[in-house]
């Protein structure tokens, strides 16, 4: 897989201009740098809340899962894990965003999804290991926490983060909620593994999310606006468009 995504920037590399890229990426940094929690404070606050609740039916929901056992489960849950797996979220969007229309609504709407990803998956790397939550599979209980250990990573989900990142992009530029349901099955898919417990999964859907939510926005400001002017002399009278970045 790594040697993959680095084939896959060389030939992204070839296929979008230097300039293009280099404002996209300009564009990254200023995003980075006016990013208030307090502006993105809704979802992570609803999102945080109901992590918290759930933690009281981790080990329930795990040993509903667990029952459940069946050929058709199985698939569903190899398809939610292929869909929520970090490289895939990330060089998906940009692939397309390397080979559609400059500034046509897929080219940027891919180019947000790739940064949201990217963004998400960060985030929840780090809290992981700060937090060192054990995956269900090497642990009997739901509290087994050793931060910082660098063995653990189950809190949050970085899968859901990437999958919620990447299809919550998607969904506002296109105005299409049945594109959730990805980030559900991804779930589902995580649990059926025995991966990450429920709030494992409530978490990394409430970073990606937000951070999507967030560049969607941004991206909203950086739309073009057309201002109507009205120029009279003597001699005539012109009805004009000014167009502002």
């Amino acid at each position: 897989m790594p040697l993959l995504c680095l084939l896959l920037v060389i030939f992204l590399s070839q296929n979008v201009s230097a300039g293009e890229f280099g404002k996209d990426i300009s564009a990254v940094k200023e995003d980075v740098m006016m990013f208030r929690l307090k502006e993105s404070s809704e979802p992570i606050i609803y999102g945080s809340l109901l992590t918290g609740m759930s933690f009281f039916f981790d080990r329930e929901i795990r040993k509903d899962i667990n029952s459940s056992r069946s050929s058709t489960n199985k698939a569903l849950s190899d398809t939610g894990n292929l869909i929520g797996n970090p490289y895939l979220s990330f060089f998906t969007p940009l692939s397309i965003y390397g080979f559609t229309e400059k500034e046509s609504k897929l080219n940027r709407s891919s180019f947000r999804a790739a940064e949201s990803v990217f963004f998400s998956t960060a985030i929840a790397g780090a809290i992981s290991i700060a937090t060192g939550r054990k995956r269900p599979e090497n642990s009997k209980s739901p509290f087994e926490f050793n931060p910082f250990s660098f063995s653990h990573d189950s809190f949050p989900s970085k899968h859901m983060a990437a999958s919620t990142a990447l299809f919550t992009t998607y969904a506002k530029f296109y105005d299409n909620s049945y594109l959730y349901i990805f980030p559900v099955i991804t779930a589902f898919g995580r649990l059926y593994e025995n991966k990450h417990y429920l709030s494992d999964t409530l978490f990394g859907a409430t970073i990606g999310y937000t951070v999507a939510s967030y560049l969607y926005k941004r991206e909203g400001l950086k739309k073009p606006s057309y201002l109507p002017l009205i120029m009279i002399s003597k001699e005539k009278v012109m009805f004009a468009l000014s167009f502002n970045y």
